[in-house]
């Protein structure tokens, strides 16, 4: 529980500051990942600044080498594509599910876990979420960031004229904003990707769908995306057999 050491007779003059000590006390029971809010409330003796108040948020961390629950995902999605900026982790589309129907659902959301204060956002709006989400579906796609610039590569696209993507989609975590790179040489998903200081790598993944067959197959591209120049190299040794649904 937190306790602010201050009452009612705590007065600050404007233009002027003063100090004071919030007190924790945390259960011995208590489990990882649990946290409690206390708000201060500053309400003015005179003028029009308006009542203002301040969350301070007691988080419970569990001992070195082991697991704590987060708070769950709003959206709950099947194989995002997702990276890391800073201390926030991102998730972009995935799949849902119909449980009437048993259809696999691809969607355009996107959120982020904000793990310093264990909250999240996200893109719908509906639930309350602010971010802008992708303009197509892309489950199946793959991730990774440099910078601020998460890079956000193929995918299931649900559109049976060409139901795997080629895209290079570029999300800018600190404006909240899309913007297009250079499509990758071929359709990819399920492919693994890792980006360097400068260059993101696509590796591997399920091609196109066989219009004879019908099946999709494991490829051994390595691929290689400047940033700079916007454009892709093919050139590089590729992997010494296919490889599909595995990571980097």
């Amino acid at each position: 529980t937190t306790t602010p050491s201050v009452t009612t007779g705590f007065t600050v003059t404007a233009g002027s500051s003063a100090s004071f000590t919030v007190d924790v006390t945390i259960d011995s029971a208590a489990a990882g990942g649990a946290s409690d809010v206390s708000t201060i409330t500053l309400t003015p003796t005179s003028g029009g600044v308006g009542v203002k108040t301040v969350d301070v948020i007691t988080l419970v961390q569990d001992e070195p080498d082991s697991w704590q629950r987060f708070s769950f995902m709003p959206i709950t999605v099947d194989s995002p594509a997702s990276a890391v900026v800073g201390d926030d982790i991102w998730m972009f589309s995935g799949y849902t599910y119909d449980a009437l129907s048993v259809t696999r659902i691809i969607q355009n959301t996107i959120q982020v876990l904000h793990t310093d204060s264990r909250s999240w956002n996200h893109s719908d709006t509906a639930l309350g979420g602010t971010l802008t989400p992708l303009d197509w579906g892309g489950g199946s796609a793959n991730a990774c960031a440099i910078g601020t610039l998460v890079y956000v590569t193929g995918g299931l696209t649900g559109d049976t004229d060409a139901p795997v993507s080629a895209a290079t989609r570029i999300y800018d975590t600190a404006t909240d904003s899309w913007s297009a790179g250079a499509d990758m040489p071929e359709p990819r998903q399920t492919h693994a990707q890792v980006c360097s200081a400068t260059t993101v790598y696509v590796i591997g993944g399920y091609g196109d769908y066989d219009e004879t067959t019908g099946f999709a197959y494991p490829q051994d591209n390595l691929w290689a995306y400047n940033p700079t120049a916007d454009s892709w190299d093919t050139t590089l040794t590729p992997q010494t057999g296919p490889r599909a649904r595995h990571t980097a």
